[in-house]
């Protein structure tokens, strides 16, 4: 998990990871996500939201930046 604008309100921050850190991720095959995100998913199964399971499968299936778009090889 990363917060690298911990201090900005979340509408005001800009990208919180260096384009290393998703090389990284994606080729050694974890998952890094923003603790926005995760905030937001834990919100939603303490006020009853049925999302936490894809939530997680997608924590699991991720390989890179969860939510992020695919970056093609070649880009």
């Amino acid at each position: 998990m990363i917060n690298g604008y911990r201090s900005l309100p979340p509408d005001e921050r800009s990208q919180q990871y260096e384009d290393s850190l998703r090389i990284a991720a994606e080729s050694m095959r974890y998952c890094v996500v923003e603790a926005t995100k995760l905030f937001e998913a834990v919100k939603e199964h303490m006020e009853g939201g049925s999302g936490v399971t894809e939530f997680c499968q997608q924590l699991i299936a991720t390989e890179g930046i969860l939510g992020a778009p695919s970056v093609s090889p070649d880009d």
